[in-house]
């Protein structure tokens, strides 16, 4: 009877040291694409035990902001505030305390379930594109949408009644109408024109 131990062994190898040569050379320029990594592959090798290891050391001064933000968002239930800052809880668990300060997408939710506010912050404050809904039951109606700056709203927002008509629209500068602002009536006439 022939001795397959020896057989398996080169099998074995040969297929680790291809796994090896065809990840170094495919995987350097990709991204990690699951939700719960994020960056280039700073290193991919199989070890002795055939094992894969990634080591995903990232330095977030080098990451754009909108990268951090492309991910999809998180019930902001789970972010703890802390001073008007949003941190991520330590451990994943709140009763821990903050943990680092939370740069992505969360969406924060009326009791009833349906969906209150959406929008990114950055370093653990609102930064980015926000909308805001009422808490009306059937079709989603916007109560306003615009930008935010480093917490403050900055830039063009748009207000709309509860019927879906628009309310008022302007510039904001931190926090501070400025410029032309334009003013409706529930049935969608013209109200006034404001500057400020």
């Amino acid at each position: 009877m022939i001795n397959k131990f020896p057989i398996l062994l080169l099998i074995l190898f040969s297929c680790a040291s291809n796994q090896k040569q065809y990840a170094v050379e495919h995987t350097q320029d990709d991204y990690l694409a699951d939700e719960h990594s994020q960056g280039k592959f700073n290193d991919y090798y199989l070890n002795d035990e055939y094992t894969p290891v990634l080591t995903t050391v990232i330095e977030t001064k080098k990451i754009s902001s909108k990268y951090l933000m492309a991910g999809p968002a998180i019930d902001a239930k789970n972010l703890i505030n802390k001073d008007g800052v949003m941190y991520k809880p330590k451990l994943f668990i709140k009763i821990f305390g903050p943990g680092e300060v939370f740069t992505g997408k969360a969406v924060h939710y009326f009791m009833n379930g349906l969906k209150k506010s959406e929008g990114t912050y950055l370093n653990g404050v609102k930064d980015g594109e926000w909308t805001y809904w009422y808490e009306i039951f059937g079709p989603a109606m916007v109560e306003s949408k615009g930008s935010y700056k480093l917490g403050n709203r900055n830039g063009l927002w748009e207000y709309w009644y509860s019927n879906g008509k628009k309310r008022e629209t302007g510039i904001l500068t931190n926090k501070e109408r400025n410029g032309k602002w334009t003013y409706y009536n529930e049935d969608d006439s013209l109200d006034i024109i404001i500057n400020y």
